[in-house]
């Protein structure tokens, strides 16, 4: 009887740690930390429609004679390396997180401590399919 006990307190203790894991990421299947979550349509058409109105002010600005092309390429080098630079993921205190999510002091990336859940979560299921090996 021993061995239910142990089995039902590490099937709650499971319950609990995937509990906690779907409470701060919703999103995220926990048995498959890989898959992330898809970005908004609304955001990605607001970004297309930023960079038309990006590009359409620059080749306006080049034909008016604002600006010069020289300008206008290293402009676009400059803010395509920044982008680049940004989406960069960095190390924080035990955290990944973006160069942008930083800078910008935006939450966002792994919660503190997730990676020592999943941990623990694996551990827990290890010793379970080890109970259930053991008792069939």
């Amino acid at each position: 009887m021993s061995h239910q006990n142990e089995l039902d307190k590490l099937e709650a203790e499971r319950a609990r740690l995937q509990s906690m894991i779907d409470y701060h990421n919703p999103t995220v299947d926990y048995r498959n930390p890989s898959t992330s979550t898809t970005t908004p349509s609304w955001v990605v058409g607001l970004c297309a429609g930023m960079l038309l109105l990006l590009g359409w002010i620059f080749v306006s600005g080049v034909i008016a004679g604002e600006y010069s092309l020289l300008n206008v390429v290293a402009l676009t080098i400059v803010l395509a390396l920044m982008a680049l630079t940004g989406m960069r993921k960095i190390t924080v205190f035990g955290i990944p997180i973006t160069v942008f999510e930083l800078i910008f002091l935006v939450p966002g990336g792994q919660t503190a401590g997730e990676p020592q859940i999943r941990q623990r979560l694996a551990d827990c299921e290890t010793r379970i399919k080890k109970l259930k090996e053991r008792r069939s």
